[in-house]
């Protein structure tokens, strides 16, 4: 399971994903597993759902693999 450090990763890619400064993301809730996470961010006032594949931290909401995976 990965905590800790990750959480610093994943802060940062929302801050640049939406903008926002590091310090008014907040995570909210996390469900992590061995290769895989789901994650509720507070991104500038907005809830963000945000899942981790491997080590890769994309919003849950867009495909990770740039060209949609084709």
């Amino acid at each position: 399971m990965m905590t800790g450090q990750s959480d610093g990763s994943l802060i940062r890619t929302a801050s640049f994903d939406n903008d926002c400064p590091r310090e008014r993301i907040e995570i909210v809730s996390k469900d992590e597993g061995v290769g895989s996470g789901q994650y509720v961010l507070n991104v500038c006032g907005t809830q963000i759902k945000y899942k981790r594949t491997g080590t890769v931290y994309h919003r849950a909401d867009q495909n990770p693999v740039p060209g949609g995976g084709r």
